[in-house]
């Protein structure tokens, strides 16, 4: 396995070497990722949903806790009711592919109800849901449902 940290569509062909000699490729990258690198690689991760590599949470603040600030997209929203939930990872290992969120044993991502009232801007609610949206998003009790929070405060950082 080969990790990529960039963004530049010049490692296309480096990709596709260490694809063709068995390597599996994923690029990390923030902004202005290539496009056709984010194809060619085996996986594309956003360093905006990467815990704590960018901080944001003041010390004793962990990511994912209530109270702490988290990364994530939207993978449900209706749009009639008005509300849905955000996906955030809480760690980074080999489960990363896994996204599904409900088996909190085994996978590594978190979900978080949201209302859309909850969105800085609202008129992004029009595009949800998509992964390509990424909220940066404060964690909260959410009081139905002890084992996920509610996101508020949420404000998008990063459009792919």
């Amino acid at each position: 396995k080969v990790l990529l940290v960039t963004g530049d569509g010049d490692f296309v062909q480096v990709v596709r070497a260490l694809q063709n000699m068995g390597c599996r490729v994923e690029v990390l990258g923030l902004d202005n990722v290539s496009a056709a690198l984010r194809r060619e690689a085996d996986m594309f991760v956003s360093g905006y949903l990467v815990p704590d590599l960018i901080p944001l949470n003041p010390k004793g603040v962990s990511w994912g806790c209530v109270g702490s600030l988290v990364r994530g997209t939207c993978y449900h929203f209706d749009q009639e009711k008005g509300f849905g939930y955000l996906r955030y990872l809480v760690r980074i290992d080999e489960g990363v592919w896994n996204t599904a969120s409900r088996n909190r044993g085994d996978s590594i991502y978190r979900t978080a109800f949201f209302h859309f009232s909850a969105l800085e801007d609202d008129s992004v609610k029009r595009d949800l849901p998509s992964r390509d949206h990424i909220f940066e998003f404060r964690l909260e009790e959410n009081q139905r449902d002890s084992e996920n929070h509610t996101a508020k405060e949420i404000r998008l950082i990063s459009t792919q």
